[in-house]
């Protein structure tokens, strides 16, 4: 309840994901917008690098490229 209140209230973006699967799931709502659902990818993308014993870092230089 108090992130849907923070998105409608503040405006504040959300992500989620979830943990102690084999990959992430990348959680979203019907009522999220583009920018939250990108949001969730690049948090799973993050995740997935460090349980891969990788850097962050790695993955925003792959995205860069």
């Amino acid at each position: 309840m108090l992130a849907k209140e923070l998105s409608y209230i503040a405006r504040a973006e959300a992500a989620g994901i979830t943990l102690r699967a084999t990959v992430p799931i990348i959680l979203t709502s019907r009522a999220d917008g583009e920018k939250a659902r990108l949001n969730s990818c690049a948090i799973a993308a993050l995740y997935r690098a460090w349980k891969a014993g990788g850097r962050a870092s790695a993955v925003t230089a792959e995205a860069a490229e």
